[in-house]
């Protein structure tokens, strides 16, 4: 729960409203949920953003995309010791004022390439490597090789 909520917070600061409810057809871009939506701070300034047991490693407009701001963080859960990669992008104009989350399945989580589409249409969007890289579910045994 507290890993949802620190992805919400760094959302909430990236874009300044909520998508309304009701999802328009499987492929079609919605209109706007509110015209003229604008991000409340600049990208850069995101890097400055202080949460709980996280760091922000990058927030940068993308320079192969002026209209995209790219915000990477890591978030832990002391006393764990885990690390959870978080990628959110929002787009610097044009933005429908929807938020689109991604995610993986099976044993892999989304990852930064997963956000490109959702941008790509005007969505802010985010993902999470759920704590794990890659393909592997060894992310689950112990130093035996069995199963935690």
């Amino acid at each position: 729960m507290e890993r949802i909520s620190l992805i919400v917070t760094l959302i909430l600061v990236c874009v300044a409203s909520a998508q309304p409810p009701g999802m328009p057809p499987l492929g079609a871009t919605p209109k706007p949920a509110i015209a003229g939506a604008k991000s409340v701070r600049s990208c850069e300034s995101l890097a400055m953003v202080a949460l709980p047991n996280t760091t922000i490693e990058s927030a940068a407009v993308d320079p192969a995309n002026p209209g995209i701001c790219r915000v990477t963080a890591i978030t832990t859960h002391p006393p764990t010791g885990d690390k959870v990669k978080i990628w959110v992008g929002t787009p610097t104009a044009n933005w429908n004022g929807r938020f689109l989350g991604i995610g993986g399945g099976g044993f892999v989580g989304g990852s930064s390439a997963g956000i490109n589409q959702p941008l790509a249409l005007g969505y802010a969007s985010g993902s999470t490597d759920t704590g794990h890289e890659g393909f592997s579910g060894s992310f689950a045994l112990d130093s035996n090789g069995r199963l935690n």
